[in-house]
């Protein structure tokens, strides 16, 4: 006689597994944990004898990463009936661990940290000159950036439209238009406008030398950025459009562009901020933008901090926009599955 199935396998319908009593983010098994605490355990007796460089270490020091370190292996390997909570904890957890790595770092590589901060973090050495040259630069930078980006997003829009109007000839000097600013690389294209133009009778300042080569290179990838987002409309809506009178023109503007731009806005928000980064470009032919000042501001202390201050502006600058971009790709991801 066959056996009776269970009753959560009642009408074909399988029996869910048991979770494992230990579970985490780092170890799924006991054996790893096991083997995890067992690696603790030995680090935690060998450290308080260890011979680091710059000398020994506390047993009250050892005793305290040991314990710490301790925590976050069980921390994370533990089953906790609350997940939430056991996510705080894993991610308490993680941070605690890449901070502790770090003072390792700090304390055991030799490095002459004092030596460090003088060189790369002596912001005394700059001045008050130093400081308003660099943050002249920065305001450059936004500047050029800013125009830059806007010049080149309607220009996109125009090429875009262009090639809406489905005319043989000009959507062929678009496409040209498109693959030789795509091709170009931004240096070569600034080095050409501005050293170039002179000997064909046009002078141009140098700001614009630099908003005209970003305009030309990025309006060419905002073109076909929004061409795949016009590509998305649907063809009935266009039929629909035509149906009711309305012409060329006004379908693309009140119809095509309103959904073109919505969708493309997450590789659009992309785009700004690749053009944001060649800003650094018009250094080249003397743009005093961020990094062209603080080369001239490192010449005149001959210390490499100015360096340093113009990285931290553009993570300012840049890092808000890149998590922006993101943010925009997940929603319109969310919405696009909604619908």
């Amino acid at each position: 006689m066959s056996r009776d199935p269970h009753p959560a396998e009642a009408g074909g319908v399988p029996r869910p597994r048991r979770r494992a009593r230990i579970a985490g983010p780092w170890y799924h098994s006991p054996k790893a944990a096991l083997s995890g605490l067992a690696v603790l355990i030995a680090w935690g007796l060998l450290l308080p004898g260890a011979t680091p460089v710059g000398g020994g270490m506390s047993t009250l020091g050892s005793l305290s990463l040991f314990g710490y370190a301790l925590f976050s292996i069980v921390g994370g390997i533990v089953f906790l009936s609350n997940r939430n909570l056991g996510r705080v904890l894993s991610s308490c957890a993680a941070v605690g661990l890449l901070l502790l790595w770090g003072w390792l770092f700090v304390r055991y590589s030799g490095a002459d940290w004092s030596r460090l901060a003088y060189v790369f973090f002596n912001f005394e050495i700059l001045g008050e000159s130093g400081m308003k040259a660099l943050a002249g630069g920065f305001m450059t930078t936004l500047e050029v950036g800013i125009i830059a980006t806007l010049c080149a997003f309607w220009l996109g829009v125009f090429l875009t439209l262009v090639r809406f109007f489905e005319n043989k000839v000009m959507t062929g000097f678009v496409k040209v238009y498109v693959d030789v600013f795509r091709a170009l690389p931004t240096i070569v294209l600034v080095s050409l406008i501005h050293y170039g133009a002179p000997f064909i009778g046009i002078y141009l300042p140098l700001m614009v030398s630099g908003i005209l080569t970003l305009t030309l290179n990025h309006s060419a990838f905002f073109s076909e950025i929004l061409r795949s987002g016009v590509s998305a409309v649907g063809h009935g809506q266009l039929e629909a459009a035509r149906s009711l009178g309305l012409g060329t023109f006004k379908t693309f503007r009140l119809i095509v562009f309103p959904q073109a731009f919505k969708t493309a806005m997450p590789p659009l928000t992309g785009q700004f901020v690749a053009l944001l980064k060649e800003t650094v470009i018009c250094s080249v032919v003397g743009i005093p933008e961020l990094l062209r000042e603080a080369l001239v501001v490192q010449s005149w202390t001959a210390n490499p901090t100015p360096l340093i201050i113009a990285t931290i502006g553009y993570l300012l600058l840049l890092v808000p926009l890149t998590r922006l971009s993101r943010y925009l790709e997940v929603r319109m991801s969310t919405v696009r599955q909604a619908c």
